[in-house]
Protein backbone atom coordinates (compact mmCIF):
# COMPACT_ATOMS: atom_id res chain seq x y z
CA UNK A 1 0.00 0.00 0.00
CA UNK A 2 1.08 2.90 -1.01
CA UNK A 3 2.38 5.98 1.66
CA UNK A 4 -0.92 7.94 0.17
CA UNK A 5 -3.40 5.08 0.31
CA UNK A 6 -2.59 4.63 3.68
CA UNK A 7 -3.43 8.56 4.96
CA UNK A 8 -6.52 8.36 2.87
CA UNK A 9 -7.87 5.49 4.56
CA UNK A 10 -6.46 6.68 7.95
CA UNK A 11 -8.50 10.03 6.92
CA UNK A 12 -11.56 8.77 5.92
CA UNK A 13 -11.77 6.35 8.73
CA UNK A 14 -11.65 9.68 11.01
CA UNK A 15 -14.44 10.91 9.31
CA UNK A 16 -16.57 8.10 9.45
CA UNK A 17 -20.02 9.33 11.53
CA UNK A 18 -19.50 7.74 15.60
CA UNK A 19 -15.80 6.67 15.30
CA UNK A 20 -13.54 8.88 17.74
CA UNK A 21 -9.96 7.95 17.39
CA UNK A 22 -7.74 9.29 19.87
CA UNK A 23 -4.28 8.45 20.41
CA UNK A 24 -2.09 9.42 22.92
CA UNK A 25 0.53 11.70 22.49
CA UNK A 26 3.59 12.04 24.92
CA UNK A 27 5.30 9.64 27.33
CA UNK A 28 3.97 6.63 29.03
CA UNK A 29 3.39 7.53 32.74
CA UNK A 30 6.51 7.41 34.94
CA UNK A 31 5.35 8.71 38.13
CA UNK A 32 3.66 6.85 41.10
CA UNK A 33 2.26 9.51 43.04
CA UNK A 34 -0.13 10.05 40.33
CA UNK A 35 -2.15 6.58 42.22
CA UNK A 36 -1.77 8.14 45.59
CA UNK A 37 -1.84 11.98 44.89
CA UNK A 38 -5.64 12.40 45.69
CA UNK A 39 -8.37 10.50 47.86
CA UNK A 40 -10.58 9.58 44.47
CA UNK A 41 -7.26 8.19 42.76
CA UNK A 42 -6.06 6.17 45.95
CA UNK A 43 -9.50 4.38 46.38
CA UNK A 44 -9.49 3.83 42.54
CA UNK A 45 -5.72 2.51 42.64
CA UNK A 46 -6.32 0.41 45.56
CA UNK A 47 -9.83 -0.74 43.33
CA UNK A 48 -8.12 -1.33 40.37
CA UNK A 49 -5.21 -2.78 42.11
CA UNK A 50 -7.88 -5.95 44.12
CA UNK A 51 -8.72 -6.64 40.97
CA UNK A 52 -5.50 -7.42 39.37
CA UNK A 53 -4.27 -9.03 42.53
CA UNK A 54 -7.80 -11.28 42.27
CA UNK A 55 -7.53 -12.24 38.60
CA UNK A 56 -3.71 -13.21 39.02
CA UNK A 57 -2.48 -10.33 36.98
CA UNK A 58 -0.11 -9.17 40.07
CA UNK A 59 3.09 -12.22 41.36
CA UNK A 60 2.54 -13.84 43.94
CA UNK A 61 4.06 -11.52 47.11
CA UNK A 62 7.41 -12.26 47.84
CA UNK A 63 8.54 -13.54 43.94
CA UNK A 64 11.18 -11.14 42.62
CA UNK A 65 10.59 -8.37 39.90
CA UNK A 66 11.13 -9.80 36.18
CA UNK A 67 9.93 -7.77 33.64
CA UNK A 68 9.99 -10.48 31.23
CA UNK A 69 7.83 -12.37 33.49
CA UNK A 70 5.36 -9.93 33.77
CA UNK A 71 4.87 -8.75 30.23
CA UNK A 72 3.24 -11.67 28.75
CA UNK A 73 0.19 -12.26 26.52
CA UNK A 74 -1.22 -14.30 29.25
CA UNK A 75 -0.75 -11.09 32.28
CA UNK A 76 -2.18 -8.97 29.14
CA UNK A 77 -4.93 -10.37 28.73
CA UNK A 78 -5.50 -11.13 32.37
CA UNK A 79 -4.92 -7.04 32.84
CA UNK A 80 -6.86 -6.07 29.67
CA UNK A 81 -10.02 -7.95 31.65
CA UNK A 82 -9.36 -5.81 35.03
CA UNK A 83 -9.62 -2.78 33.52
CA UNK A 84 -12.74 -3.71 32.28
CA UNK A 85 -14.10 -4.65 35.76
CA UNK A 86 -12.66 -1.31 36.80
CA UNK A 87 -14.39 1.04 33.94
CA UNK A 88 -17.65 -0.52 34.55
CA UNK A 89 -17.72 -0.60 38.12
CA UNK A 90 -16.31 3.27 38.46
CA UNK A 91 -18.07 4.80 36.02
CA UNK A 92 -15.95 8.29 36.06
CA UNK A 93 -12.77 6.32 36.69
CA UNK A 94 -9.62 8.41 36.36
CA UNK A 95 -6.69 5.96 35.72
CA UNK A 96 -6.30 5.26 31.85
CA UNK A 97 -5.03 1.90 30.58
CA UNK A 98 -1.52 3.41 30.32
CA UNK A 99 -1.56 4.22 33.80
CA UNK A 100 -3.01 0.90 34.75
CA UNK A 101 -0.10 -1.23 33.05
CA UNK A 102 2.00 1.07 34.53
CA UNK A 103 0.28 0.24 38.33
CA UNK A 104 0.93 -3.22 38.25
CA UNK A 105 4.21 -2.28 36.89
CA UNK A 106 4.94 -0.52 39.51
CA UNK A 107 3.47 -2.69 42.40
CA UNK A 108 5.50 -5.48 41.01
CA UNK A 109 8.77 -3.50 41.69
CA UNK A 110 7.85 -3.09 44.81
CA UNK A 111 10.00 0.32 45.09
CA UNK A 112 7.73 3.25 45.61
CA UNK A 113 4.34 1.23 45.50
CA UNK A 114 3.27 -1.84 47.69
CA UNK A 115 -0.17 -3.48 48.16
CA UNK A 116 -0.46 -3.66 52.25
CA UNK A 117 -4.10 -4.05 54.09
CA UNK A 118 -5.46 -1.57 56.02
CA UNK A 119 -4.88 -1.76 59.64
CA UNK A 120 -8.42 -1.44 60.66
CA UNK A 121 -10.84 -3.79 58.25
CA UNK A 122 -8.04 -5.74 56.27
CA UNK A 123 -8.96 -4.41 52.91
CA UNK A 124 -6.48 -4.47 49.98
CA UNK A 125 -4.78 -0.84 49.67
CA UNK A 126 -2.15 0.79 47.51
CA UNK A 127 0.27 2.06 49.82
CA UNK A 128 3.29 4.86 49.38
CA UNK A 129 6.09 3.42 50.97
CA UNK A 130 7.34 6.96 51.30
CA UNK A 131 4.33 7.40 53.64
CA UNK A 132 4.48 7.40 57.40
CA UNK A 133 1.95 5.93 59.77
CA UNK A 134 0.06 2.54 59.67
CA UNK A 135 -1.57 1.73 56.53
CA UNK A 136 -5.32 2.95 56.83
CA UNK A 137 -8.30 2.66 53.73
CA UNK A 138 -9.72 5.85 53.37
CA UNK A 139 -13.37 4.38 55.01
CA UNK A 140 -11.02 3.36 58.17
CA UNK A 141 -8.99 6.99 58.01
CA UNK A 142 -12.48 8.85 58.26
CA UNK A 143 -13.64 6.62 61.31
CA UNK A 144 -11.09 8.04 63.60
Amino acid sequence: MQPEQNTRLYRGYLNEPGFAVSRPRGKSPQQCAFFTRWQRLKEESSFLASVCSLLGVLPQAGTQFNQRALANLARGELLCQAFEVYQQLMPSHGISFEHAVFLVTALSRGDELALSNCGGCGALIVLDRGAFGAPSCLHCRDQD
